[in-house]
């Protein structure tokens, strides 16, 4: 018997506050995807790699996009995001940085080591399921991920 494995968005964030604000905006947006978090690098490296607490892909499958926190302490997301390219696996796997600095420097950085969106953090939970959706509309369009059903709720919810 196959069991349905529900899409996966692995969330990089030491923070519940910020994990609880995601999983609400992923269920305002109509995506059908869970979020797993995940407290810091090594623990999102060992997620991504299925090793250790994370060899059982039924119960932590393989993402179909990170988000991560930019002011997580003692890490460099430029560094994460540049590992996760580096793997044959996850080159193409979608990155989101979520970030409260205007540091233009900054967001050059993560933008050349291979973070496909930034979105300037906000308390607006209708603005972060907007712009979850349409991440996920663009890389759909692209070919890059083929989970038509993750946005037809979504869709239909923001229509209109």
């Amino acid at each position: 018997m196959n069991a349905t494995i529900t899409p996966t968005i692995l969330m990089v964030n030491d923070n519940s506050s910020d994990v609880e604000f995601l999983a609400l905006a992923v269920k305002r947006s109509g995506l059908a995807a869970q979020v797993i978090p995940v407290r810091d690098v090594a623990a999102a490296k060992s997620y991504l790699l299925g090793e250790g607490a994370f060899a059982d892909r039924a119960a932590f499958p393989e993402p179909y996009m990170v988000v991560l926190d930019s002011q997580l302490p003692k890490t460099s997301d430029p560094d994460l995001i540049l590992w996760i390219r580096h793997q044959v696996a996850f080159e193409k796997l979608p990155i989101v940085v979520n970030n409260d600095d205007g540091n233009l420097a900054l967001r050059g950085e993560l933008y050349q080591k291979g973070a496909n969106f930034i979105f300037k953090r906000t308390g607006e939970l209708g603005q972060l399921a907007h712009n979850l959706l349409t991440v996920h509309k663009v890389w759909q369009q692209l070919g890059i991920i083929c989970i038509q059903s993750l946005i037809e709720t979504g869709l239909h919810a923001h229509q209109g």
